[in-house]
């Protein structure tokens, strides 16, 4: 009984120290899918939520609000961003630009978290 308990303990330490769970939030399908403007869409927020993250250190992204609609202004910051990376500056968010915002995000998360 001892060991059982002991062991619970241990399992429920470990899921309280991981990571939270990611929750892949791009679509994929179809093929080549992109966000553009005029989405409006859980995904578009967190885009927005993302930009606002990360625009200390990319000091020519501008603060976006966070409407869930992809407006001018995330446009616009998306082609800053998409700039800044060497990416063509189309301002809709395919699968490539995505995982290079996401990777912006996960840099600043893993040192705030320091």
């Amino acid at each position: 009984m001892t060991w059982n308990l002991l062991y619970d303990e241990y399992k429920r330490s470990l899921a309280l120290a991981a990571e939270p769970r990611a929750l892949p939030l791009f679509p994929l399908l179809p093929d080549g899918y992109e966000i553009a403007l005029g989405e409006q869409s859980f995904a578009v927020m967190a885009i927005q939520y993302m930009l606002g993250e990360i625009r200390l250190q990319y000091d020519n992204i501008e603060a976006v609000a966070q409407t869930g609609i992809y407006n001018e202004e995330t446009d616009t910051a998306i082609r800053e961003f998409q700039t800044r990376n060497l990416l063509p500056a189309t301002g809709t968010v395919n699968k490539t630009t995505w995982d290079l915002l996401v990777g912006a995000y996960e840099l600043i998360y893993k040192d705030n978290k320091q």
